[in-house]
């Protein structure tokens, strides 16, 4: 088998749920072309969720959700970029959804879950259980824009390398921006954590940050 992680079939049970329940509630809500993507192929490079613009062209959503038992219900103030993992055996190297350039995503909609029903191990099992939701759609290719342009004389699969090979588990960037390797994990990940408030930055919209529920949508304050 070769898993990146053995969690990663349950995070994507409990994504499906919140596309489906983000479909109805905000998708559909500011675009009426708005639709869930079942295809398996189109799934696999990076799409949960197509729309069309204003000239008809097709735009590509991946929804990307907080979803781990430990965050429903307590959403960190950050979002995870994937780089690079292991399988849970050490022997085969997989991209992250960051940097895979297979991916055809066009926006990332990044979700945090502030209220919901779980069940006895902490994760949602249909949409009627979501109640409170916070999102914001950013430009994936801003974001990536804007992550190169803060390595400074060195690139991202460097920095996965070094952090690797010396077992470091921190590089701060900027405020805000930072990596974070886990080498005590079977998959030794290393990622990208990035805080809302520079997200927001590339985010769509008004006001770019939206909480979702069922009775509407609702733009909150900004950051300080």
């Amino acid at each position: 088998m070769d898993e990146i992680n053995s969690n990663r079939k349950h995070d994507d049970s409990q994504e499906q749920i919140i596309s489906n329940f983000l479909i109805d509630n905000y998708f559909r809500k500011i675009n009426s072309t708005a639709r869930l993507i079942y295809d398996d192929y189109l799934q696999k490079h990076g799409v949960d969720v197509q729309l069309e613009n204003n000239n008809g062209n097709t735009i590509n959503i991946d929804v990307k959700a907080q979803s781990s038992a430990k965050y429903i219900n307590d959403p960190r103030p950050t979002f995870v970029l994937e780089l690079s993992s292991y399988n849970r055996y050490g022997t085969k190297t997989f991209v992250g959804w960051f940097l895979n350039e297979e991916m055809i995503t066009d926006y990332y909609t990044f979700v945090w879950i502030h209220s919901a029903t779980v069940n006895e191990k902490g994760r949602i099992e249909k949409v009627e259980d979501i109640h409170r939701l916070e999102l914001m759609t950013v430009s994936k290719s801003k974001l990536k824009d804007y992550i190169t342009s803060l390595l400074v004389g060195t690139d991202v699969n460097t920095i996965i390398d070094e952090m690797r090979a010396n077992e470091e588990t921190r590089r701060d960037i900027i405020n805000g921006v930072h990596f974070s390797h886990s080498p005590h994990l079977p998959e030794k990940p290393v990622n990208i954590v990035v805080h809302k408030r520079i997200l927001e930055k590339f985010s769509i919209g008004k006001t770019g940050r939206y909480f979702v529920t069922k009775e509407g949508i609702f733009a909150p304050k900004k950051y300080k």
